[in-house]
């Protein structure tokens, strides 16, 4: 497919030469970001009545906090998005991880 003036078109649909492609390990690492966060849930429901002992809370308090935790995490993945689009997907995710593993020190 060529234009009036000679130059060759780039077809619709493919990737701009030197464009970031995607791969199944990005994918899995994404996949395995979410699969941690939902047994973080998860095991927090099985130990919640130690952990409110221990802490001498409420549970309406520890409800809470789990509560929160799925909020900015939800939030932080629609900030993370556009901040990727804008600055790349792997350094975005990188970053993603990077701040999950300060976060649970």
């Amino acid at each position: 497919m060529s234009s009036d003036n000679g130059n060759a078109a780039i077809a619709v649909g493919s990737p701009a030469p030197g464009a970031y492609r995607g791969n199944d390990k990005l994918l899995l690492g994404i996949v395995l970001a979410v699969v941690t966060f939902w047994l973080f849930a998860q095991t927090t429901l099985n130990v919640a009545p130690d952990m409110r002992a221990e802490l001498r809370i409420d549970e309406s308090w520890s409800n809470l906090a789990v509560s929160i935790t799925a909020l900015f995490s939800g939030i932080f993945i629609v900030v993370m998005g556009g901040l990727a689009d804008r600055f790349g997907r792997v350094r975005m995710a990188l970053i993603g991880v990077v701040l999950s593993m300060v976060g649970s020190l």
